[in-house]
């Protein structure tokens, strides 16, 4: 009877240490689950806040992203507390909050950068007096200068003008070369390169270029080759159609990373053209950037862009003008056309204002390609 009495009563304990079991184990999933839900309530209120002071984002996706965070985070908690959930159905749960736990802090991570680059583009901007700021961006055409400085960071080696309208999402480009042989503004005496401008300063660079093609220049952005390597990586390269054989290019599209797009900008040895041919495909570099900057698969990469340009260029654009075009690069996805025009000249030897005594390497405008780039900036303009 004892030996009975002790096959019987060994099976009971053996189930009731399996029940206590069950109950830790459900205790203890409830509790990773209601540590899952606070974090996702954490990391919601982290990212709402995060994408409100990025100012970036559109107001009305911001209401959806919160209605549908707190949606799924009260969803979560009250599923926690029910009783004889299935375990697939809690497993599903915890994964899906872990993934939005995981996106919410890439979010904040996001919109933190963006707010901190924003701050910094009007806390180093050196605001020029030689600009003309429109009255607002997304409904005036405005001239935006392009300044690309050499190695030494004095020279002016890149000199494009970006005529923007924003009502037509159309952006012409026109190229000035370096070695243009140009009345200097505010110098008198000889003409000058007008890559010299830029050794008096950006505003030299800006109101010469403002009476050689009788126009308001709105806005800066300066840059230097490091940044532009830096931009073109973070972008995950751009496509560049390319009207010559050269180096590692070939004619037609090619994918450029960061130091091929440099190259691509830089050689002038490899033409006929010299200069000429080397502005051209500056313009073709600019509107790839152009082309990948609106592409709506872009916005993933916005934090390594915003991490790659952090303190490498200099504009007077200011914050509030780049979160304008950036909601409606979101909410409407604009497709922008991008022409480019090259004003020309002759090769000469001349005496420069700024080395007076000696004959340098110039390029004597030609008045008719002038001509026909003010034409063209009147066109876009729409004056």
């Amino acid at each position: 009877m004892e030996e009975g009495k002790t096959e019987v009563e060994a099976p009971k304990r053996g189930k009731g240490q399996k029940v206590a079991q069950s109950c830790k184990a459900g205790s203890f999933l409830r509790a990773a689950r209601l540590l899952l839900a606070c974090a996702l309530g954490v990391t919601a209120l982290m990212a709402i806040c995060a994408l409100i002071i990025s100012r970036v984002v559109p107001e009305n996706l911001i209401t959806l992203g919160i209605i549908l965070i707190l949606a799924w985070t009260s969803v979560t908690i009250i599923t926690t507390f029910r009783k004889n959930e299935r375990a697939r159905t809690a497993a599903v749960f915890s994964l899906t909050s872990v993934v939005l736990i995981a996106v919410q802090v890439l979010i904040f991570t996001f919109g933190s950068s963006t707010a901190g680059f924003l701050r910094q583009i009007d806390t180093n901007a050196e605001m020029s007096a030689a600009t003309t700021p429109v009255d607002e961006v997304l409904a005036t055409p405005f001239v935006l200068y392009i300044s690309g400085k050499d190695a030494g960071g004095a020279l002016s080696d890149v000199n494009q003008l970006a005529i923007v309208n924003p009502k037509l999402h159309r952006i012409l480009l026109i190229n000035t070369p370096r070695d243009y042989y140009v009345n200097l503004a505010g110098k008198q005496g000889l003409p000058d390169k007008l890559t010299h401008a830029g050794t008096y300063g950006l505003d030299t660079s800006i109101e010469t270029l403002e009476i050689l093609y009788a126009v308001d220049i709105n806005y800066y952005v300066q840059i230097n080759f490091e940044s532009l390597v830096r931009l073109v990586d973070a972008l995950g390269g751009i496509e560049v159609d390319s009207a010559y054989a050269f180096d590692e290019f070939r004619v037609g599209v090619n994918h450029l990373d960061g130091n091929q797009a440099l190259r691509f900008s830089r050689n002038r040895y490899a033409f006929e053209g010299g200069d000429r041919t080397r502005g051209e495909n500056q313009q073709r570099v600019i509107a790839g950037i152009i082309r990948k900057l609106s592409n709506p698969s872009t916005a993933i990469n916005y934090p390594s862009i915003i991490g790659a340009m952090e303190g490498s260029f200099m504009t007077n654009f200011g914050s509030e003008n780049i979160v304008k075009f950036a909601k409606q690069q979101i909410r409407e996805n604009p497709n922008w056309s991008v022409n480019s025009y090259a004003v020309d000249g002759i090769s000469a030897m001349r005496k420069t204002y700024t080395y007076p005594n000696q004959f340098l390497y110039v390029m004597l405008p030609n008045q008719t390609t002038v001509d026909e780039a003010k034409r063209q900036i009147a066109g876009v303009i729409g004056n």
